[in-house]
């Protein structure tokens, strides 16, 4: 059996070359100067909103000198998903 090779796209390139390191988008924080000027109209549709003490799971760190976005993992699903401004004011 032939197998398809896969072609990969970039959906979309985002930039944290200075945004400062830490955890982001926690469900409980309010949305604080670094949500608001890299994660506007991002959101994390699978972390609890009514769990206490449970982050997003997603934090900018450095690696190799370069500002990413990195996932805890810590043995639970997590998303980032883009949602424009219109569309979230009519869920």
């Amino acid at each position: 059996m032939r197998q398809r090779s896969i072609k990969e796209n970039t959906i979309i390139l985002l930039d944290f070359s200075d945004c400062p390191e830490g955890k982001i988008l926690s469900p409980l924080a309010p949305e604080d100067d670094v949500v608001k000027k890299y994660f506007s109209g991002w959101s994390t549709p699978l972390a609890p909103k009514g769990g206490f003490n449970l982050d997003s799971g997603l934090e900018i760190s450095k690696e190799n000198g370069i500002s990413v976005l990195y996932f805890s993992g810590k043995n639970y699903d997590r998303a980032i998903v883009y949602e424009p401004l219109d569309i979230r004011d009519c869920i």
